[in-house]
């Protein structure tokens, strides 16, 4: 069985790295492409933008990308009221059980929020944090 996980002294530095399943983390020499992560990766945890906005109806932000690839969206939205205490990850597949959802193309991204049912009334904060894409 191969090592797939290291965090602490590696090759002369501090580091978290993950390996694919059949490679070994220990391997210096290994590609980028047999890693699953290494924090010396200049675009690990690469936030571009971010920001935060309480929902009016129908609402609409649009995120300006102008990168070669699609980036990485992760958005979370509040329970009513705002509710800080309850968060919920606004997904591009689940727009039965929540109007809410992330649209993201090779040119923008886009969070849509409805106040329509099961959402119901009251203002709903939602958190976003766009990240960079090298790998398409």
């Amino acid at each position: 069985m191969t090592d797939r996980l290291v965090l602490g002294a590696f090759d002369g530095t501090f580091v978290l790295r993950g390996s694919r399943p059949g490679f070994d983390v220990l391997d210096p020499s290994l590609l980028p492409e047999h890693l699953s992560f290494d924090s010396r990766w200049i675009e690990a945890g690469n936030i571009i933008s971010r920001g935060e906005f309480v929902n009016p109806p129908g609402f609409n932000i649009p995120i300006a990308n102008g990168l070669s690839n699609p980036p990485i969206v992760i958005a979370l939205m509040s329970g009513v009221g705002p509710d800080l205490n309850t968060w919920f990850l606004i997904t591009s597949t689940d727009t039965i059980n929540w109007p809410a959802n992330v649209l993201i193309t090779d040119t923008f991204a886009q969070i849509s929020i409805s106040t329509a049912a099961p959402i119901g009334p009251g203002s709903r904060l939602v958190r976003y944090y766009v990240c960079r894409n090298i790998y398409g």
